[in-house]
């Protein structure tokens, strides 16, 4: 009796070992890349994904092969159903995570994991001057109209899938063979930091197209003193516009809820599928863009960005250029963009400067059409087509 059953247990050991070593291995890989997750975009990607989907895979056989040993065994009916029930359970976490860490989605503070995806998916190689843009070659564009369209991440296309679908790309294609339109946008620029790099740009430009946002004054902000008395604001500086239905407001809250939940936040980092989750709720701006006005609002505050503003007409001056400003209110509140849009077209208007507000052109379109998605207030393809169109209306009029 004893020598036929030692056969059977060392059976039954090899077979516990090979599953607490294949879960062992899974949770080891995962727990390793936790630490990687957050810098994937500097990571080889290759290897990462190979260890993950290996990690992935272990942890399906395991789970398999549990299954396949209660469901070919004598057990009772009703628990071999179970199991084969557990299994589809057990085995969709995988399935999502493994669908997740190859799903490409942008997120306005660009720290998300599936950015990053979005980022490698669709960003490109940076030129040499670490613009998304074409390299190129100055003396080989010297017979050429130069155009150079300077901002942040608006210019730069953030969100936007396609570099043919930047309002500066649309530029090019409606300017023709002629025109070298430049794309010099980067993203968390801010007014100083663009003038820095259209001086260093290594080609004089016959036009310079000044994309503005309302964080452009950031620079600034150190100068601002709640003491010291301030413009009026417009009242309900942040008016979300009409209210969503009720079952986008339900699922909103859902999303809300869940993203929030502390399983998905101690997880965040481990699984794909927890980070985007943790993400996954609509960005809300509305508190940022109230920040923003009151600092519009500083005497102290506006007296400095406005002489940095005044940089890009003396530029275009001394350099005999056309300047064109371009100005993207908050997406998600243009109406309540108007106080800072209008006082900051008020310094080119006067300087006889065409600007391009787009405030009255995004208010037609919901808020979906406006931005490339809920948890990306960058302008969409959409609203890069109206800049391209308002602008190439001002370059063509003599």
């Amino acid at each position: 009796m004893y020598l036929r059953s030692r056969p059977r247990a060392l059976l039954v050991t090899a077979r516990v070992s090979v599953v607490v070593a294949a879960l062992a291995a899974s949770a080891g890989i995962l727990a390793i890349q936790r630490t990687q997750l957050p810098q994937l975009l500097s990571l080889p990607l290759v290897p990462f994904y190979v260890l993950r989907s290996a990690a992935l895979a272990l942890y399906v056989v395991v789970v398999g092969v549990l299954t396949g040993r209660v469901v070919l065994s004598r057990a009772p009916m009703a628990i071999r159903r179970v199991s084969l029930l557990l299994f589809a359970v057990l085995l969709c976490p995988a399935l999502l995570e493994g669908v997740l860490m190859l799903t490409p989605r942008s997120h306005g503070n660009g720290s998300t994991l599936a950015h990053v995806v979005w980022s490698r998916y669709y960003w490109g190689t940076p030129n040499s001057l670490a613009y998304r843009d074409a390299a190129f070659t100055p003396s080989a564009d010297a017979r050429l109209t130069k155009v150079i369209c300077v901002g942040d991440s608006f210019t730069a296309g953030a969100g936007v899938k396609q570099r043919s679908d930047r309002f500066s790309d649309r530029l090019q294609a409606a300017l023709g063979a002629g025109t070298r339109v430049y794309n010099a946008g980067l993203s968390g620029s801010d007014t100083i930091n663009e003038f820095e790099r259209l001086v260093a740009f290594p080609v004089i430009p016959d036009v310079v197209i000044l994309q503005y946002f309302g964080n452009d004054i950031e620079r600034r902000v150190s100068l601002y003193d709640p003491r010291e008395p301030s413009d009026t604001l417009p009242a309900a500086a942040s008016r979300p516009g009409a209210p969503p239905g009720l079952a986008t407001r339900l699922a909103n809250d859902v999303v809300t809820r869940l993203a929030g939940s502390r399983a998905i936040a101690s997880c965040n980092y481990l699984l794909f599928a927890c980070n985007y989750l943790a993400n996954l709720a609509p960005l809300q701006t509305s508190g940022y863009a109230d920040e923003m006005l009151r600092y519009f609002a500083s005497p102290s505050v506006w007296h400095a960005h406005e002489q940095d503003l005044r940089q890009f007409i003396a530029y275009a001056k001394a350099h005999r250029a056309r300047l064109i400003v371009v100005v993207f209110p908050f997406l998600q509140q243009p109406e309540s963009s108007r106080y800072w849009t209008q006082k900051v077209s008020a310094v080119f208007r006067r300087e006889g400067i065409p600007v391009v507000d787009l405030t009255d052109d995004v208010l037609p379109l919901s808020i979906a059409d406006r931005v490339v998605n809920s948890s990306d207030p960058h302008a969409s393809p959409r609203v890069h087509q109206i800049a391209a169109d308002r602008i190439l209306q001002v370059l063509r009029t003599p």
